[in-house]
């Protein structure tokens, strides 16, 4: 798990790039489950207009080495929200979608936890057939 308080959505593809320049996500990879690698959205402070962001794995069969921090995300109802296409547009195009029009039209309410994307391990994050869980 590797975590940073952001103060905007739009710093979190340059922590990506971080993590993968230090080698992160490659030290990651070979404990990672289905999912493979989840960036998640918590602790939402409205006042201080900040929230923590955590890139981690979905746990696979492989135990995590002493490095990693197993955390367990609560359960809870979710929504699953498909964003096909490079990362950089769709997963952006989608939380739009999901807060202008699935969120009016569906009388769901944020529940205020957290929000997670998934993205699978060796995906082509610049294919417009990748594939990100939102």
């Amino acid at each position: 798990m590797i975590h940073l308080i952001m103060d905007s959505k739009q710093d979190i593809p340059a922590f990506w790039e971080r993590v993968k320049q230090e080698g992160w996500t490659d030290s990651l990879a070979h404990a990672a489950g289905e999912l493979g690698y989840i960036g998640v959205c918590a602790n939402f402070d409205e006042t201080l207009e900040t929230f923590d962001y955590i890139i981690g794995i979905e746990q696979g069969e492989e135990e995590p080495d002493q490095t990693m921090t197993v955390e367990e995300i609560p359960a809870n109802t979710w929504a699953v929200f498909q964003a096909k296409g490079p990362v950089e547009t769709a997963v952006h195009s989608t939380w739009t979608r999901i807060f202008t029009e699935w969120f009016p039209a569906s009388g769901y309410e944020h529940a205020g936890g957290m929000e997670m994307e998934t993205y699978p391990v060796g995906g082509d994050i610049d294919s417009p057939d990748h594939v990100t869980l939102i």
